[in-house]
């Protein structure tokens, strides 16, 4: 059938062909059709046909030799899928194969006729199956590119004998098995990248043999054993890439003498450990240190100052210490690396003040993290000029003073720059002793989108502008802020909130409502917030979480909580709510919401309707410690009766109608099915709790 198709194809047009359009030799062209029949189902080859010579179609070169016979097809990025034609393997004459960035599938088909193929690329795909051993015939092959797949098994030993193998690219599979020591016999190597496949036991002792190796690329495996000590005298080794490994042992002391030639080193998320050598610094062409994760020991060398390229260094989660003018040295000299966008000592054992040669580092970073260690003091003013800054940590300290002593420097700066200052992102202070008031010229930072300032002793009322100005995020949990939540929140761009554990006064603003198309979690808990529960406060149609418990508010649930069609946390508990419990809130646990956990223990309601009650024997509700008869573990009648005595505020009936935002049956589960509880720490939110 696929002839006579062909013969159709070729016949279609043909008064319009001279001879000298038909090819010497038309094995090539069927192979052509077949594979456009195959994998091209959108037409991006419907140039493939007979009224111009094949090699003239797109993707195709031929011989200049061999008249018609076809030596590369190149169709990266041309939407193709299905399993690659096996009529490929009779283009015998083809030295370049690229089918990159498609979405093929299948398994790789047999190719082992293809004994003049240098360069085969069908990286980016989604193909199957094993790696065939008959690539071992393409005894040509310079390049092999077979990363961005789903290959699995282990390795062919025949790789091994593809000697004239510059590039050797299988990252980004499922491979398995030890990495075959006989690709340490391909001595032509430039590029090899294994990275983020499965490969267990130790790095083969032969790869320090490569003499020409520029990128060796191992990482994310679970590779064991100490890393041959010979890998690190390749002098002409640009690019290591080890990280995220099992591998043990410590760094040797000329490291930096024999990787003369080295860029990038990363070696991250290991078990290596001792001290970093000083003489990494005599590796002047590093532009990026990843040392993160492991458990390396002593003073950070001071000899980082001479890597006068370098833009990342990244020394996270160790057990580096500074303790003294003399540890804190490596401070001093990265001032030097004018090209230094990313420093992070974060979760070491850092002592001590900041010096103030903070702000001698390069006016282009961009992220510091400083969090998690044992500093102290005030934070030094020369932050401020730190002008690119877009992610700034110091969390998890015992930070001393005001906040005004320093960031009031930041944003000065920046109105004094032209707003060259203006780029910090993401400012993180949790976990500290900062005192005094929350500057109002935080919204001199109109980049900043996450801002959490939790556990500390701040105090004063929260700024109605800086805080909210831009930030989508922000963490005030743990202080001791007071008067009331500001009257214009609604006007902010917030995703999440959390103002938990403070003493914050008054009613929450019905301009709440205003945020129903962005606010996803809001955490109210431990404060004194008093006043009715707003009807805005139901418009939040995409709130996965709202947490009001432990405060004063008063009155019923209004009607208008029934719109909460993607609420998965509620919780109301211990306030001086009353009244029925709305059966329509109660019903979003089912096919109209999302509801996983409602808490209203501790408030004064006197009844629940049957979809309530359905939740209250199902463990999805608590409604102990209220006045509703016939439930267990409810108050004494005498303490429900003072209760009803007392004069209340005037706050909307709860059976007001309602009109809920027309997006809010969006987050309704299938019917019959409900929402399973997450755990609490996977909010958010709730996770800011603890930290």
């Amino acid at each position: 059938m696929l002839i006579v198709f062909v013969a159709l194809l070729l016949f279609h047009g043909s008064s319009k062909i001279s001879c000298s359009t038909l090819p010497d030799n038309s094995t090539d062209v069927l192979s052509l059709l077949a594979l456009k029949a195959a994998n091209d189902p959108t037409g991006v080859l419907n140039s493939w046909n007979s009224s111009t010579n094949h090699c003239m179609w797109k993707g195709v070169q031929c011989s200049l030799t061999h008249k018609g016979r076809i030596t590369a097809l190149q169709l990266s990025g041309n939407k193709l899928v299905g399993s690659i034609s096996s009529s490929l393997g009779n283009l015998t004459f083809l030295r370049t194969l690229d089918l990159s960035a498609n979405r093929l599938s299948g398994e790789l088909p047999s190719i082992s006729h293809l004994h003049r193929l240098e360069i085969l690329n069908l990286s980016s795909n989604v193909l199957q199956g094993s790696i065939p051993v008959s690539i071992a015939n393409c005894s040509n092959l310079r390049i092999l590119d077979l990363s961005r797949n789903y290959l699995d098994g282990e390795i062919p030993h025949g790789v091994g004998l593809l000697y004239n193998l510059s590039v050797l690219q299988l990252s980004r599979n499922n491979l398995t098995g030890n990495i075959p020591p006989i690709l340490s016999n391909i001595t032509s190597l430039e590029t090899f990248d294994l990275t983020e496949n499965h490969f267990l036991g130790s790095i083969p002792h032969g790869f320090g043999k490569l003499p020409y190796i520029t990128w060796l690329s191992l990482g994310q495996n679970n590779l064991s054993g100490s890393i041959p000590k010979d890998l690190f005298s390749l002098t002409s080794l640009k690019g290591l890439s080890l990280e995220m490994n099992m591998l043990t042992g410590t760094l040797p002391s000329d490291i930096g003498n024999t990787l003369s030639n080295i860029e990038q080193i990363s070696l991250g998320g290991n078990m290596l450990e001792g001290g970093i050598p000083p003489s990494i610094g005599n590796a002047t062409r590093l532009s990026l240190v990843d040392f993160s994760s492991n458990s390396f020991s002593g003073e950070i060398p001071s000899s980082f100052g001479k890597l006068s390229l370098l833009n990342e260094l990244n020394l996270e989660a160790n057990n580096l210490e500074a303790r003294d003018n003399h540890s804190w040295e490596f401070i001093n000299t990265l001032g030097n690396c004018k090209n230094l966008e990313m420093l992070s000592v974060y979760n070491n054992q850092l002592h001590g003040v900041i010096p103030s040669s903070i702000g001698n580092l390069s006016s282009g970073l961009q992220q510091l993290y400083l969090g998690f260690n044992n500093l102290s003091g005030n934070v030094s003013p020369g932050i401020g000029n730190l002008r690119q800054l877009n992610t700034l940590e110091l969390n998890g300290n015992s930070l001393t003073g005001t906040v005004e002593n320093w960031i009031g420097n930041l944003t000065q700066m920046q109105q004094l720059i032209l707003f060259q200052n203006n780029h910090l992102a993401v400012l993180n202070l949790s976990h500290n002793s900062l005192s005094g008031n929350i500057p109002t010229t935080l919204d001199d930072l109109q980049s900043l989108t996450m801002l959490d300032l939790s556990y500390n002793r701040l105090q004063g009322e929260i700024p109605t502008t800086g805080v909210f100005e831009n930030a989508t995020a922000v963490s005030l949990n743990g202080n001791n802020m007071s008067g009331q939540l500001p009257a214009d929140i609604g006007l902010s761009k917030l995703s999440y909130l959390a103002v938990a554990n403070n003493k914050l006064t008054g009613p929450i603003p019905p301009s709440i409502g205003r945020l129903q198309d962005s606010l996803l979690e809001m955490l109210l808990l431990n404060n004194q917030l008093s006043g009715c529960l707003p009807h805005e406060l139901g418009m939040l149609h995409k709130a996965t979480v709202i947490d009001a418990g432990m405060n004063q508010l008063t009155g019923p649930i209004p009607s208008s909580f029934s719109c909460l069609s993607s609420v998965e946390q509620l919780n109301l508990a211990s306030n001086r709510l009353y009244g029925q419990v709305p059966d329509a809130l109660c019903k979003l646990a089912g096919p109209a919401g999302r509801l996983a956990n409602l808490t209203l223990s501790g408030n004064y309601f006197t009844s629940v309707g049957q979809a309530c009650a359905a939740l209250i024997k199902d463990g999805v509700m608590d409604v102990k410690n209220n006045c509703i008869p016939g439930l267990a573990n409810q108050r004494r009648p005498a303490e429900c009766a003072a209760f009803q005595s007392e004069p209340k505020n005037t706050c909307p009936a709860a059976s007001t109608p309602v009109t809920c935002p027309a997006a809010a049956a969006m987050g309704a589960v299938a019917p019959g099915e409900r929402k399973a509880a997450r755990e609490y720490s996977s909010y958010v939110t709730y996770a800011t709790l603890h930290e």
